[in-house]
């Protein structure tokens, strides 16, 4: 149990604090303020710092080799948008302003933590006994943020005069990066299903259908490993708890359907194809890599952003970013990121390791496809990953 003594708190426990807070900025404190880029300095510090440890150290899962070669192209073409635009870019075709510095901060946020929470559990500051106990902090901070984020929208909504009171929250993501956690309460299955349930209810409350798709994929995978893994009576209780989850589901999903004109319309746009605009975008975005890009933007590309150089959005397509942002050779990093993530997960004896990889990659590799995934890891899944990465080749415990 990890003790609320704060002298007994590791710097991996101080670590996750320092994330908390900051993804609790609008609900504790003004977003944006000097206490938001504050704890954001102080974490990115840190994850800079377990960088540098961990390309000292000789050895590491596959993963990290493509990891390296993804941080090092982003940050390239991150610092020169910086050395280039000091400041704001206005993006005239969206009408845009932005930091330049928004690009290489979205990617750090996202992907360095990765190497601090793969360095503090080598050094055995993050176990699993420790993810149990953070997982419900995680569950909490995810609710206020869930509540936080709607409760915005509708605030905007009103004061564009709508009268809406349901929409579309993008923070049902959050919900489904935080799945992998529960591989790790292999030897508990109820408190598995529980947080299985707990997680698809807001997925589904949250109406995002990329969430909601990847969600029900995931959460079969985990149900398979759980009943394949589970033994004698075990197995039977498992077998009981999946079918009581299933009932849930459905019952669940026709209280949606009945009490919420929202979800229905949003199931309806579904069924009738509806891609919320990305066919066009992907159409735009292909178009101009194959026919319009001259050669030094076919292997380069037009640099960071250069997506919002020539349309009004994001690719929402991460190969498609990537193609137009940094080119051929930006898909042939990504391609082999992706390849050492595979060979990762190829290459895992532990049972709770190998679950936790595979959860991750369907999730972020499904959001390569029709969302942002590279820029869009939170601590929630990270610290997670971090633990697997340095036990993937572990004893497993029975």
């Amino acid at each position: 149990m990890i003790s609320l003594n704060p002298a007994k708190l590791n710097r991996c426990d101080w670590f996750i604090i320092v994330w908390v807070l900051y993804y609790l900025q609008g609900v504790l404190y003004p977003t944006g303020g000097a206490i938001s880029i504050g704890l954001l300095g102080i974490n990115l510090l840190v994850s800079f710092f377990c960088a540098i440890k961990i390309w000292q150290m000789p050895h590491h899962p596959p993963y990290i080799k493509g990891l390296n070669l993804l941080v090092l192209m982003f940050s390239i073409y991150g610092f020169a948008l910086i050395l280039m635009n000091p400041s704001t870019i206005y993006y005239s075709m969206g009408g845009k302003s932005m930091p330049s510095y928004n690009y290489i901060k979205a990617i750090y946020l996202s992907i360095l933590p990765i190497y601090a929470f793969y360095y503090f559990s080598l050094k055995g500051y993050l176990t699993a006994e420790r993810l149990r106990w953070w997982a419900v902090v995680f569950c909490i901070s995810c609710v206020v943020s869930y509540y936080h984020n709607m409760q915005q929208a509708l605030l905007k909504l009103m004061e564009r005069g709508s009268s809406r009171e349901e929409i579309t929250n993008n923070v049902g993501y959050i919900f489904l990066s935080l799945i992998p956690i529960w591989a790790l309460f292999r030897k508990k299955p109820l408190l598995q299903y529980a947080g299985l349930a707990f997680c698809m209810a807001f997925i589904l409350m949250g109406m995002k259908r990329g969430a909601i798709l990847i969600g029900g994929v995931v959460v079969l995978y985990l149900i398979w490993q759980i009943i394949s893994n589970a033994r004698g009576k075990q197995r039977f209780i498992v077998l009981l708890l999946t079918v009581a989850l299933a009932v849930a589901g459905v019952y669940f999903v026709i209280d949606l359907m009945t009490s919420s004109d929202y979800f229905l319309q949003r199931l309806e746009a579904t069924k009738e194809g509806n891609s919320s605009g990305r066919d066009s975008l992907y159409s735009f975005f292909w178009t101009y890599f194959t026919e319009k890009a001259d050669a030094i933007q076919y292997l380069f590309g037009r640099g960071a952003n250069g997506t919002l150089d020539i349309y009004e959005n994001y690719a929402h397509n991460d190969w498609l970013e990537i193609a137009v942002n940094q080119g051929l050779l930006g898909i042939a990093v990504y391609a082999i990121y992706w390849k050492q993530f595979y060979a990762t997960w190829r290459q895992s004896t532990n049972i709770e390791a190998k679950t936790i990889l595979a959860l991750v990659g369907i999730i972020y590799f499904a959001k390569t496809l029709f969302s942002m995934s590279y820029g869009d890891m939170t601590y929630v899944c990270t610290s997670v990953l971090g633990y697997a990465l340095a036990t993937y080749k572990k004893p497993n415990l029975e």
